[in-house]
């Protein structure tokens, strides 16, 4: 079975960090590609040991503003 799920992509030097949003699972790389492999195969093994995930609906990005 084949899921999609969405990851959120930083640049906190000198890594690249790939978090997925779904699942609390990220992974680190030299490069942005290598991060979202090393996600993939992340949450592949979080999803063998985890039930599947199931979402009324997708999720989506909101941008709320923090401070003062």
């Amino acid at each position: 079975m084949t899921i999609k799920v969405s990851a959120v992509v930083s640049h906190e030097s000198p890594w690249w960090v790939a978090r997925c949003v779904e699942a609390e699972v990220s992974s680190q790389g030299t490069s942005e590609q290598e991060a979202l492999e090393n996600l993939k195969d992340a949450v592949e093994a979080y999803l063998k040991a985890e039930p599947i995930l199931t979402l009324d609906e997708p999720p989506r990005l909101e941008e709320i503003e923090v401070g003062s």
